[in-house]
């Protein structure tokens, strides 16, 4: 659930593009800002490897204010983004139009082959931003922008190769 909050054409996401580093095979989205919240979920869910890096950027429209900006991964796929390693970028306060970084899928230890949820929040100065909320005090007029997309984290599908060794 996302926290009630103030909405700014200029406090929010009006882009974000996630590319695997390894291909160059990319999503990209366009969004409308001054939306408290949107799930682009139905957008379909956007394979990711074990072990892969990916390199995102996020961007917004104008830039009169500061905001600071983060991404997570529910990567156990509990529904929640409060587990080690499910923050995966942050950027501090800061008036950049654009974000640009990257992560690293975990590998099967950490992370489950399964349909899951990653969250883009941004929020307003040093405003606390929580993955559920722009601040932990719904009554505060605070302002930010939260987007969901749909990801499925897979096995990189390259047929493995075994090699014999001495005799048999």
């Amino acid at each position: 659930p996302v926290i009630s909050i103030t909405t700014s054409t200029d406090m929010g996401i009006s882009y974000f593009k996630l590319e695997a580093d390894a291909t160059g095979d990319y999503f990209d989205n366009d969004s409308t800002t001054g939306v408290a919240y949107e799930d682009f979920t139905s957008l379909g869910a956007k394979e990711l490897s074990f072990g892969g890096k990916y390199n995102f950027e996020v961007k917004r429209s104008s830039n009169i204010n500061p905001m600071n900006r983060k991404i997570w991964i529910d990567w156990n796929v509990d529904g929640d983004f409060t587990d080690a390693g499910e923050l995966v970028a942050s950027e501090a306060t800061g008036t950049t139009l654009s974000w640009t970084g990257s992560f690293v899928v975990p590998d099967v230890s950490q992370a489950f082959e399964a349909n899951t949820i990653m969250r883009i929040g941004v929020s307003y100065g040093n405003d606390l931003n929580l993955p559920c909320g722009a601040n932990s005090n719904p009554a505060a007029n605070r302002i930010g922008e939260f987007e969901d997309y749909a990801i499925r984290v897979v096995n990189d599908g390259d047929i493995p190769i075994i090699t014999l060794n001495g005799a048999d």
